[in-house]
């Protein structure tokens, strides 16, 4: 789903949402728990679709700095001013929600021992995450396999 605010760049089953003439675009991501999300959240509003949720967050945000990413669910949008975004626990329910593209770039990637966590462009250190390749890791450590005692985190 993507919403992007040049032109009404509407792709929602989708990865994107754009938004009008602002050049505003949010990406949908899993990468959230529920629970993180609810330390985030700034406001309820109703919108009635997808798409007017992204306005919403849009207004609230060049109002007052308040929404870089919005969930939304039978017409309840909730507006956030997320911080990162994290690998969640293996307990916890993800929550789908939608991030500023211009925000999501330079947030970090909190792991949670996660699968898909650690990478080249995400590195982990000792403990963090499960990795597939040296370039994931910080520092000194090598990446194994197989080799955790136990789980500690995230979805391995």
């Amino acid at each position: 789903a993507w919403v992007s605010m040049l032109g009404w760049c509407v792709w929602l089953a989708c990865v994107y949402t754009c938004l009008g003439t602002s050049g505003t675009m949010y990406k949908r991501t899993l990468d959230m728990s529920a629970q993180t999300f609810k330390l985030f959240t700034n406001k309820t509003v109703k919108a009635r679709s997808v798409l007017g949720c992204a306005h919403q967050c849009l207004y609230y945000n060049n109002l007052d700095g308040i929404c870089n990413a919005y969930s939304y669910n039978n017409d309840d949008c909730t507006l956030a001013n997320v911080e990162f975004l994290e690998d969640p626990e293996p307990d916890s329910d993800e929550q789908e929600i939608f991030i500023d593209l211009s925000a999501k770039a330079g947030m970090v990637t909190k792991c949670r021992g996660g699968e898909k966590c650690c990478a080249a462009d995400n590195l982990c250190v000792d403990g963090e995450g499960d990795c597939d390749h040296d370039q994931g890791c910080s520092g000194i450590p090598i990446c194994g396999q197989n080799n955790c005692a136990v789980q500690t985190g995230g979805r391995w």
